[in-house]
């Protein structure tokens, strides 16, 4: 029986070839690597993110009055609500950037719960989808401050239990 021929072992050739031996046409560095583009990151035909000016305070007043307009009904209806429709937009404006809501809604006289439930209520209405990003970040916050409230309360021993476990 015929054995196959055998063959000298040899490594199988390396794609691409290693930088050291890349020199394309034209290239005159010194290890014959091109300079392909002068961002660090090697990203060589990524776009740059074009940034609107949307931060400025003027826009955001303009914006907030005119998203929040189409809720001005929801406020005179619900007289239930905590805020006015006044009250709620400055709550609005500060409560952009605040690190500290639980603060900003004493300072209002208002629970984060009565917030949400002005949120909730008059989220539907908005048509403007940046307020409506907004007022969702907003009330995810909240329900972050009622739910460490509400797992701080359950931590803490109850004085008035005096049963014991035997």
């Amino acid at each position: 029986s015929a054995s196959p021929p055998s063959t000298p072992k040899s490594f199988p050739p390396t794609y691409p070839p290693p930088p050291s031996t890349m020199k394309p046409p034209g290239s005159n560095t010194l290890d014959g690597l091109t300079q392909q583009s002068k961002n660090p990151k090697g990203n060589i035909n990524k776009k740059q993110k074009v940034r609107t000016n949307s931060s400025s305070n003027d826009t955001v007043h303009t914006n907030i009055d005119e998203c929040l307009d189409s809720t001005q009904d929801l406020f005179d209806t619900h007289l239930d609500f905590s805020l006015t429709f006044d009250q709620f937009r400055d709550f609005f404006e500060s409560a952009k950037g605040c690190s500290d809501l639980k603060n900003l809604c004493n300072k209002y006289a208002s629970s984060p719960d009565d917030i949400l439930e002005i949120i909730s209520t008059i989220y539907p209405n908005l048509t403007v989808k940046s307020a409506k990003n907004r007022l969702t970040r907003l009330s995810n916050a909240l329900k972050k401050i009622i739910h460490y409230s509400n797992a701080c309360q359950n931590a803490d021993p109850d004085e008035d239990d005096d049963e014991t476990f035997n």
